[in-house]
């Protein structure tokens, strides 16, 4: 059994399909790690709006390779317009509510977290234990595994944190175009996710959130 059934939501109650029956566990509305992972990067905590983010879900390697190079591309593009000067004002909505964050954090949290899915590859590819989502942070504390990722990536500048990203990005695709189709889309491998859902949710879902971040904080700037 996957370890993270077993050893709870870090909330003090039990998760797992044996100790609360699969259809309690699977509807379990305290902080399941699964149930949380969704639900952050289909935006209820990065700030979704309805309609903002209209994509087929990829099923294959090469409709996630699709999905990360094209969200990735617009989201570049916007990035790129962003004054260098504003890049550290700290005028967008942040990643846990009632907090305010800048254009370079939010780039250093979409890089936390592409940085993080290379890491739980690096060590599965090794045989390793991974630690989801971050060692030292249960799904529950992904506010504060944000500004972990805006505190790391504070000394960049704007330039050096467009190029870190876009190399991040780069390896990301590299990893993923290595595996077959069946590593990524034939057998769950967190819980029910399959490891292109998980590559996915940490992708090309929040590169698309994002865009529609900044593209509505440049509106603002007019």
């Amino acid at each position: 059994m996957h370890r993270a059934w077993t050893r709870g939501c870090g909330l003090g109650r039990r998760c797992s399909p044996t100790a609360t029956g699969f259809r309690r566990w699977m509807s379990c509305r305290v902080a399941c790690p699964l149930r949380t992972l969704a639900r952050t990067h289909a935006g209820l905590i990065l700030g979704r709006k309805r309609g903002e983010i209209d994509m087929a879900v990829p099923a294959s390697k090469a409709d996630l390779l699709a999905a990360i190079s094209t969200t990735f591309g617009k989201l570049m593009f916007d990035l790129a317009r962003v004054p260098q000067e504003l890049a550290r004002d700290p005028s967008l909505e942040g990643h846990v509510s009632g907090t305010v964050m800048s254009p370079a954090d939010l780039v250093a949290y979409l890089l936390g977290w592409n940085e993080l899915v290379l890491k739980w590859l690096e060590r599965d590819d090794r045989g390793e234990p991974v630690d989801f989502p971050e060692t030292g942070f249960q799904w529950n504390q992904l506010g504060a595994l944000a500004q972990k990722f805006y505190a790391d990536h504070r000394s960049l500048d704007w330039p050096e944190l467009l190029a870190r990203l876009s190399a991040t990005n780069a390896q990301l695709a590299s990893t993923v175009s290595s595996r077959p189709d069946d590593e990524l889309y034939g057998r769950p491998w967190y819980g029910k996710w399959t490891k292109g859902r998980m590559i996915q949710f940490n992708t090309s879902s929040p590169y698309a959130n994002a865009r529609g971040r900044i593209r509505r904080w440049l509106k603002e700037q007019r």
